[in-house]
């Protein structure tokens, strides 16, 4: 080969695709469709972990997961919800699907030729006239909220995360990503949304009786932001009602004497008449999910934190 052409590295698996083998661990053989395979580096690991790669469209049968790190980043609004309606015909009832889709916060938002509102194409290296799709979080729920449950999203800088396939001749710099875990349907745990507000402050009362109405809802703007270090995931019913939630942050490391920040579950509450029914766990699974998508090895909780039934 020549000198100036050298092998590209082997890079690990995307977060997301390592987070949802991980989810899939119980389902050895599973069906996982792809949307878009890239360098491949996520089909590698996929089938390593013993799961059946689908392309899409490439079987009638329903798929139990599906990933994409980097295909929904490209388009329009209009395109990615056409994909994304696709993507949903073919999965399982509940079944995961992991995505990234672009961030306003984005270094590459607003240059290059502008395609649509709040999409650019690139002038330059190899994505160059590729139409990019940013997103606030609000719109981008609302978008993924026509075929989606969503169980958490969150801003992430990606330059050392994304693939560098497509980014050979010009590396990413300020690259920001919404890491998206989504399910197709169902009951079941989810992202706090805007609406559930009330319904949330009513069991932070719970656990914590002696605080004021705006006490328990000054934390509610950075739990919606998914931008910072404190997120909140409710547990919905069939009928619509929230029955538990739980609140993680991120502890810094220095106060937990560690390398790197770790995900606590401060709070963890559920509704009476739905415990012993498996919500609390679904609601510490999903924290766990979440920390794992994000890098993370573990979740902690301390004594002192103050717990509802499980």
């Amino acid at each position: 080969m020549p000198h100036n052409s050298p092998e590209p590295a082997v890079r690990p698996p995307h977060p997301l695709a390592l987070a949802l083998i991980e989810r899939l661990r119980d389902r050895p053989g599973a069906r996982v469709l792809e949307i878009g395979a890239g360098s491949g580096r996520n089909t590698r690991a996929l089938l390593a972990a013993g799961c059946a790669v689908v392309p899409v469209g490439a079987t009638s049968e329903l798929c139990a997961a599906a990933l994409s790190t980097h295909d929904l980043l490209h388009g329009t609004p209009g395109t990615i919800a056409a994909r994304l309606e696709r993507i949903a015909a073919q999965l399982e009832p509940g079944a995961p699907l992991y995505a990234t889709f672009g961030s306003r916060r984005d270094a590459r938002y607003g240059v290059g030729t502008r395609i649509d509102e709040h999409v650019f194409a690139p002038l330059d290296g190899d994505e160059a006239g590729v139409a990019h799709a940013f997103f606030e979080r609000e719109p981008l729920e609302a978008l993924i909220r026509r075929q989606f449950v969503v169980e958490a999203l969150d801003e992430r800088g990606v330059d050392g995360i994304a693939g560098s396939w497509a980014h050979r001749a010009l590396p990413l710099h300020g690259a920001v990503h919404w890491f998206a875990l989504l399910r197709n349907g169902g009951s079941g745990v989810r992202a706090l949304r805007r609406e559930d507000v009330p319904a949330w402050i009513e069991m932070r009362r719970s656990l914590w009786p002696d605080a004021t109405s705006d006490e328990l809802a000054a934390d509610s703007d950075p739990m919606l932001a998914g931008t910072n270090d404190a997120r909140a995931f409710v547990y919905e019913n069939a009928a619509g009602d929230l029955e538990g939630m739980l609140e993680l942050s991120l502890r810094s490391a220095a106060e937990e004497r560690s390398g790197s920040p770790v995900p606590f579950i401060e709070a963890w509450y559920v509704r009476e008449q739905a415990r012993g029914r498996g919500v609390g766990r679904a609601l510490v699974d999903a924290a766990q999910r979440w920390a794992r998508a994000h890098g993370f090895g573990k979740t902690a909780s301390e004594a002192r934190c103050r717990f509802g039934g499980g």
